[in-house]
């Protein structure tokens, strides 16, 4: 039992991870090239709010 919550947790910390690299690579490039991706970057916060809220749930 023990066992399968932390493996659920580090494959939530992983995502978690995953998803705030992506986002931090896309900031990069949006700033490197220019704002265009202003809506996109929104949104990818968006998620990354969102997976964080989820996240919070499952730990309580």
């Amino acid at each position: 039992m023990e066992f399968s919550v932390i493996s659920s947790l580090y494959q939530l910390f992983f995502l978690f991870l995953i998803v705030f690299v992506i986002v931090w690579i896309y900031r990069f490039f949006s700033q490197k090239f220019g704002r265009k991706h202003d809506e996109t970057i929104k949104m990818l916060q968006k998620v990354v709010d969102l997976l964080e809220e989820q996240n919070k749930k499952k730990k309580e």
